[in-house]
């Protein structure tokens, strides 16, 4: 039968069971970071943590080797913590989308007819049909782990109640989607885990309102009493120790360097300790990446003149479209230092010590966690104007540069006039990279541990 928490008992443990596609095998967008940062969180608060992740194919292709793992475990969780936590994944065949996050993943294969693999044989037996019936609340993550939460309806039959499900929304799918069909099938996948949920936590205002308006859209009177709540996400707490040891003299960092940026000749001959304009996001479409060109097209000028090296760094979702990316890139700008990879914490903590200047190339971004990396590391960031970038929340009001940034890849003129401005003021952007700082480093993983409880329990006590 399902756990019920007695209120005269507020110290017994919360049990959570957290489903996300995502998570510590080889994690390749904000979406794992923020995922892992949430199961520590709850793991400092206390609670039994069951977590049912994906996994790529062991044949996927050497950067989802083992060693690009970045599991829970000793020393960043404490024995007691580690005890609390078990992993089950399911291991996704070859063509599995890994590092996609849309209808192209291997969202069919989240699924609960396909078998899971336990993380560690030496943790506690317990099976996941165990920790599921156990468990106090379920957390759903997007769309895709909402899914796979549908699929294991067997468990609960003969009257037994369902646990209340915290539909945590990472990204609104449908957003930025002018394919019409595409959009209404995103909408349709949203709506089902509307239905499913007790309650309902977005990333940003802009996203509230997205999922506001599915909600108000739907037939059904289940959907429409749902509440909504705002959690943005945290510093998570790897890059926070490292910001805070920022090192200095920075001699202490190269060796985490990735080879690409050692070994280019602007390695040895920089003028100044940042010299690098960096943009860190996934080589895919819907982060409007290509924009990043264009800025180094239009920028190149002021940069040569200034000693700053484009940096572009993230995992490839699309091969085709990476290509095109990495081509244009280095005929725009020969020096520029191009890494196919998703950055481990020390390697980004490296490399933004050495960042003058962070461009967030997305027309939508329902969060945008290197902006705030970045801000730890005192780099202030271009990004979208108004709220279309959820990380506004923290940065906004004189801790980032707004521009405009419709959709698609392309830069105003006026945006023009307004990044050679930037560009042209050294001191400028290190005034707001201070400022920066202080925000990002302010929102920490207990301080949203803190809330995210507050929003679980009052999860349990609607049902």
């Amino acid at each position: 039968n399902m756990a019920t928490l007695s209120s005269e008992a507020p110290e017994q443990s919360l049990n959570v069971v957290l489903i996300t596609y995502e998570f510590t095998y080889s994690p390749f967008s904000g979406n794992g970071i923020l995922s892992r940062s949430l199961a520590k969180s709850l793991l400092r608060e206390g609670c039994n943590v069951t977590v049912w992740c994906c996994r790529p194919s062991d044949k996927y292709d050497s950067a989802t080797s083992e060693e690009n793992h970045n599991h829970l475990q000793p020393p960043e969780l404490s024995p007691q913590e580690y005890k609390r936590l078990s992993t089950f994944a399911t291991r996704l065949s070859l063509q599995g989308g890994w590092r996609k996050l849309d209808a192209d993943s291997g969202w069919k294969e989240f699924h609960w007819d396909n078998d899971v693999v336990k993380l560690d044989e030496f943790e506690r037996k317990r099976s996941l049909a165990d920790a599921l019936c156990k468990c106090h609340v379920i957390c759903a993550i997007d769309w895709t782990g909402a899914f796979a939460w549908r699929s294991i309806p067997f468990l609960w039959t003969n009257g037994t109640p369902k646990p209340p499900v915290a539909y945590l929304n990472f990204r609104v799918y449908s957003s930025g989607i002018s394919e019409q069909k595409l959009h209404a099938w995103y909408d349709d996948m949203e709506q089902q885990a509307l239905k499913d949920a007790t309650s309902v936590i977005s990333l940003s205002d802009k996203d509230k309102k997205s999922l506001a308006a599915l909600i108000d859209n739907s037939s059904s009177s289940a959907v429409t009493s749902r509440p909504i709540h705002i959690l943005l996400p945290p510093l998570r707490g790897d890059i926070q120790e490292l910001a805070m040891q920022q090192q200095s003299p920075l001699d202490l960092t190269i060796q985490h360097l990735p080879p690409e940026l050692i070994s280019a000749p602007s390695f040895s001959s920089r003028k100044k300790q940042r010299y690098l304009v960096t943009c860190i996001v996934r080589l895919s479409p819907e982060k409007n990446t290509m924009r990043f060109v264009s800025f180094c097209e239009k920028m190149f000028p002021i940069m040569e003149a200034n000693g700053y090296i484009p940096f572009l760094a993230g995992a490839t979702a699309d091969a085709d479209y990476a290509e095109m990316i990495k081509e244009r890139l280095k005929r725009v700008s020969p020096q520029a230092i191009i890494v196919s990879l998703f950055l481990s914490p020390k390697t980004l903590g490296a490399v933004l010590e050495r960042t003058v200047l962070n461009f967030h190339p997305c027309s939508y971004d329902a969060y945008g966690m290197t902006i705030i990396e970045a801000a730890a590391f005192g780099v202030p960031t271009v990004m979208a104007s108004g709220k279309a970038v959820g990380a506004v929340e923290i940065v906004g009001n004189g801790a980032c540069f707004q521009v405009d940034m419709p959709q698609g890849d392309k830069i105003s003129e006026h945006t023009v006039h307004q990044l050679e401005t930037i560009l042209r003021d050294e001191q400028g952007m290190r005034s707001m990279g201070t400022t920066a700082k202080q925000r990002a480093l302010e929102w920490d993983e207990v301080a949203y541990g803190k809330k995210l409880m507050e929003y679980l329990y009052q999860a349990i006590h609607v049902v």
